[in-house]
């Protein structure tokens, strides 16, 4: 999961809403499958 308000990739979702968990993986994997989705509507255009 990813936030733009504050640019932070979380771990998931639980059953109450999401999980807190906002480390360094977690937001590095965000922002990777961000960069992919840019990339392909780029290609797509």
């Amino acid at each position: 999961m990813y936030d733009p308000a504050d640019g932070a990739g979380y771990d998931g979702l639980e059953r109450n809403g999401r999980n807190e968990n906002c480390g360094a993986e977690s937001t590095l994997a965000a922002l990777s499958a961000l960069h992919d989705v840019r990339l392909l509507k780029e290609m797509a255009t």
